[in-house]
């Protein structure tokens, strides 16, 4: 029994959701704040205080694979270009087809 649990526990996968917050103040608009958290808005509030009268909201959220253990988040994959494609140079021949 106890090797069935082994070998499930070494498939399992870790992964986590960042949240990119936004806290900002009606009467400061240009003093807007990004955040990058594992806590929702709702979760963030109940550990750090806002100002009073500041709202937060979450602009944008993803998923990273792995465990945190102190690391920094993984880049937001929309943000991430595109690998390039790669082409042969010029001065290559053209591939010839075998019958």
């Amino acid at each position: 029994m106890k090797y069935w649990l082994l070998f499930f526990s070494l498939l399992s996968s870790a992964e986590y959701r960042v949240f990119q917050l936004e806290v900002s103040h009606p009467d400061r608009p240009e003093e807007k704040k990004v955040i990058l958290s594992n806590l929702d808005p709702e979760q963030y509030v109940g550990y750090y205080n806002l100002l009073p009268g500041e709202t937060i909201v979450y602009t944008d959220t993803w998923m990273c694979r792995g465990r945190t253990n102190g690391k920094e988040f993984c880049p937001n994959p929309k943000l991430v270009p595109p690998p390039e494609e790669i082409t042969p140079p010029s001065d290559s021949p053209a591939p010839v087809d075998n019958p």
